[in-house]
């Protein structure tokens, strides 16, 4: 099987810049000023004026042409040439030439681009047939679970399938993807705007009584908030809407392997990690956190430096 890459970090050691692995070990040093992670066996790589991307040998596999670019996702990667983007596939070709606005990865075979600053945006295949007409003033995400979140010409959101037909009419002030078969969605009660969660028949599943949330379920919870004496504070809920992690954290971050960040009004300036019980599984001494848990790894930083943790909280080693 081929190395994507997957499990190597880039960064800067004294003003050498290379990919160390979770051992801390030097697997690829790179020449360029900018590096990027890798994803599917390329990493975006730049002189210090264009952006090209490098293999996992350390190669340039397509040169700098580009004044911006994402990542590599499902086999395709949005690029910025001046001010408009376009896509390309792992040769470099570009799959559509660069003439939208903004753009998103390619999810399902459709790919969302903004046709008219501001106005309007559509989602079109990899042929630039248009499947979705207008999804409204701008792009909101990418398809996940088969919809997406759309607006109407009211500006209300409800959420198109990939045929482009509303399988949610729109009824929503604001509509997000849905995850573990669930969406965050808000609308006005009485005079507030409260957000609430639906599932995929558009059943409102959780009622809408929350102030704030971060509107996406990981780990079977979705961090929410509740307002007391002018302040929030955040808790998580479970799939019924029962809270299953009391609103009392000052900072409570989105699960990820099933761990989250959390910050206490007590020590508002210092970040640790809870398991999806509220277990403190490593304590607040961070300042930042610089990438959430991906494979066994995260990425923290405090005044002693940048660290490669895993999720016992060992510091494997300073960046």
């Amino acid at each position: 099987m081929k190395n994507s890459g997957k499990g190597l970090y880039p960064i800067k050691i004294g003003d050498k810049k290379c990919y160390i692995n979770t051992k801390g070990e030097t697997i690829l040093e790179s020449p360029y000023d900018r590096t990027r992670g890798f994803t599917e066996g390329l990493a975006g790589v730049s002189d210090g004026n264009k952006y090209g991307f490098m293999d996992i040998q350390g190669n340039l596999k397509i040169g700098f042409l580009f004044d911006d670019i994402e990542s590599f996702q499902n086999g395709y990667c949005p690029v910025k040439i001046g001010l408009l983007w376009g896509l390309i596939d792992h040769d470099g070709d570009f799959v559509i030439q660069p003439k939208y606005h903004r753009m998103t990865s390619v999810v399902d075979g459709l790919v969302g681009v903004d046709v008219e600053r501001g106005r309007k945006s559509s989602f079109i295949d990899l042929n630039e047939n248009i499947i979705i007409d207008d999804v409204g003033p701008r792009i909101i995400a990418p398809f996940s679970e088969g919809l997406t979140p759309c607006s109407n010409v009211e500006l209300v959101n409800g959420y198109r399938n990939t045929k482009g037909e509303w399988h949610i009419e729109p009824a929503y002030t604001t509509a997000r993807n849905f995850s573990e078969g669930l969406a965050g969605v808000t609308k006005k009660v009485k005079k507030s705007e409260l957000a609430g969660f639906i599932d995929h028949s558009g059943n409102e599943v959780i009622p809408f009584k929350f102030e704030m949330t971060i509107a996406t379920f990981s780990c079977g919870r979705a961090i929410a908030s509740e307002s007391r004496k002018r302040c929030l504070y955040w808790g998580a809920i479970d799939k019924t809407g029962e809270w299953i992690i009391e609103p009392k954290y000052d900072y409570l971050r989105e699960f990820s392997e099933n761990l989250a960040g959390f910050r206490l009004p007590d020590n508002p300036k210092k970040i640790g990690f809870m398991n999806t019980n509220a277990e403190i599984v490593i304590p607040a001494i961070y300042d930042h956190i610089m990438f959430p848990f991906e494979d066994g790894f995260a990425g923290v930083r405090n005044e002693n430096g940048t660290f490669l943790i895993n999720t016992d909280g060992v510091e494997l080693f300073k960046f």
